[in-house]
């Protein structure tokens, strides 16, 4: 994939720098931009299914959290590992923590 391509992904990269220069974003240890799949997906969730991931029996917990279980096996599959392996933190430091 080029360079375009990949920056095309991700809305904010459009979004002129200091003097009109592109924008570069490298502070991904504090705040990783999203590309457009994952900000789709995000309103799409927040359109249609927001609800707590496991504390609730109604519909909309209920779906939340299986979408929740489906990405910790798409993950768990995607490095080689099980799903009950796959541990979700609020970030690197809290992982590293664990």
């Amino acid at each position: 994939m080029d360079q375009s391509s990949l920056r095309a992904q991700f809305p904010i990269l459009g979004v002129p720098g200091r003097g009109g220069r592109a924008l570069n974003y490298l502070d991904t240890a504090a705040t990783a931009q999203k590309p457009l799949a994952v900000i789709d997906a995000e309103l799409e969730f927040y359109r249609s299914g927001y609800g707590p991931v496991h504390r609730g029996a109604h519909l909309l917990a209920e779906g939340a959290t299986e979408a929740f279980e489906a990405a910790r096996a798409d993950v768990a599959a995607l490095v080689g590992a099980r799903p009950d392996e796959m541990v979700w933190t609020a970030g690197a430091t809290a992982g590293l923590n664990l």
